[in-house]
């Protein structure tokens, strides 16, 4: 039970370390960052010919990786599938694009069709030692100072594949939207969410971190939650491995006085006048005995004649003797 427990609280305590690793997303070409890109990011593993569908947090980002080989193509098909919460046309964020690979970043608000799709060689990218190719979205607003949410519908193909190739027929019933053209998603209209676009959005939240000192504060509450978190775990596992040393040397100690004991069964009871012995044990001396010995004497064996007198009859009756047969004389 203790190794269970202690595999578990591991297998828990590595997940927790694995999400707070992929959340922060390192900054190793931080200066190439737009200044107003989130400090963190939810990583999510995505495999090519799915059709995904993902919110973009509206406090942070989401960064995506895609395996793929140094003689592909990798194509990503980008749709804002929806708002999640029901902005103002003034307020409806803009999407945002940063391939991590070869370090680019692009603004859905300054392309045409508002469309963040593309297609890019593997030739073009810097070879990284996991071999998938990285890429993140956030939404911010029209002033590109505060985290808005957006739901994109993704679809990505690795190969020798362009846009108009890389495609997915649509087959939902899209309630309050259309069907997309290159995915297996619907694009709601405006203030409608959900999957087939059948969800009234939410209405929009109040808060917001537009300056630094909001962003620094929120920076820190995630941090010091973080730091809480890894700290429980840890004093969690500390005091499981204790408990388990301590109930394994409770346990060998009593093996070890089990086996030095080396009790004997108990003997049944003697009935009947039987007594039972374990195989091996001389059986005990018999008890004295309590009854009273008489001696008797010796008698010396004399043969003495012997009278028979013959029984007295009634007196209506007369005895009658019968003599044997005299013996032949030689």
């Amino acid at each position: 039970m203790c190794l269970l427990v202690m595999g578990f609280l591991a297998l828990s305590s590595y997940a927790v370390e694995e999400k707070v690793h992929r959340s922060q997303l390192k900054r190793a070409v931080a200066g190439d960052f737009p200044k107003d890109s989130p400090s963190y990011f939810i990583r999510e593993d995505l495999r090519a010919y799915n059709t995904y569908v993902k919110t973009i947090p509206n406090w942070g980002g989401s960064w995506f990786t895609v395996p793929y080989k140094p003689t592909d193509n990798i194509t990503v098909q980008i749709v804002r599938q929806s708002e999640p919460y029901n902005y103002k046309y003034s307020d409806t964020p803009v999407l945002v694009l940063c391939t991590l690979n070869n370090m680019k970043c692009y603004y859905d608000n300054a392309t045409k069709g508002r469309s963040l799709s593309f297609v890019i060689s593997a030739k073009e990218l810097n070879a990284t030692k996991d071999d998938l190719f990285h890429f993140i979205l956030y939404g911010v607003n029209k002033d590109n100072n505060t985290a808005h949410s957006v739901v994109v519908g993704l679809y990505i193909c690795t190969g020798k594949y362009s846009l108009s190739t890389c495609t997915a027929t649509c087959y939902k019933t899209c309630t309050h939207g259309s069907k997309s053209q290159v995915m297996n998603t619907c694009i709601c209209y405006k203030g409608y969410t959900g999957e087939r676009c059948q969800k009234k959005a939410k209405k929009a939240p109040t808060w917001d971190h537009d300056n630094e000192d909001n962003d620094l504060g929120y920076q820190f509450v995630i941090d010091l939650c973080g730091l809480i978190v890894g700290i429980s775990v840890f004093i969690t596992i500390i005091v499981f491995i204790r408990a388990c040393v301590r109930c394994r040397k409770m346990k060998l100690a009593q093996q070890a006085n089990n086996n030095g004991r080396n009790p004997v069964a108990p003997l049944p009871p003697p009935s009947g006048g039987y007594a039972y012995y374990p195989l091996g044990t001389a059986p005990p001396p018999p008890p004295p005995s309590t009854a009273t010995v008489i001696e008797m004497p010796s008698i010396v064996d004399t043969p003495k004649p012997v009278q028979v007198t013959p029984p007295v009859a009634p007196a209506n009756q007369v005895p009658v003797f019968i003599t044997p047969p005299g013996y032949v004389k030689n």
